[in-house]
């Protein structure tokens, strides 16, 4: 008994209609394909808009809560008293949020680059200006302002 014959790969296609290379293969040919559209960074938007909305908002608010200390001067008494106790008061709630507003925007930008992520990025992202802006509300409503 002898062994049957090694089949070859072109044994197959010898009765294909046209052989392979043929025009009518050029034809069906799809060209050279499209490119990739890249997506979107793992990090996203929200980080990048949130930094460059929080710093120069934080920066005019400190700004004000450092002005805003010389409305006092022309009080003496009692009245200077608690006017700087509650401004000394209200500049530390101030300070609080701001550097509470900076350590959420860091976490935003410091998560890990998972898809999964995002959702808690931007929402860590949304925080940190509505922190500033909380602590700007707190340090007026708690600051006894001169009449």
């Amino acid at each position: 008994m002898r062994a049957a014959p090694a089949r070859s790969w072109v044994e197959g296609m010898d009765n294909h209609p046209v052989p392979y290379g043929g025009p009518d293969e050029a034809e069906s040919c799809p060209g050279p394909p499209e490119p990739r559209r890249r997506a979107p960074g793992p990090y996203g938007p929200a980080p990048l808009i949130s930094t460059l909305v929080t710093f120069p908002l934080a920066a005019l608010v400190r700004l004000y809560a450092a002005m805003s200390a010389m409305s006092g001067d022309p009080l003496d008494g009692p009245e200077a008293e608690a006017f700087d106790r509650s401004f000394t008061h209200g500049f530390h709630l101030l300070q609080t949020a701001l550097c509470a507003a900076a350590a959420v925007l860091l976490t935003s930008w410091l998560l890990p680059p998972r898809e999964r992520l995002r959702p808690a990025r931007a929402l860590l992202a949304l925080a940190a200006p509505v922190l500033v802006v909380t602590g700007f509300l707190v340090f007026r409503g708690t600051v006894d302002w001169p009449r």
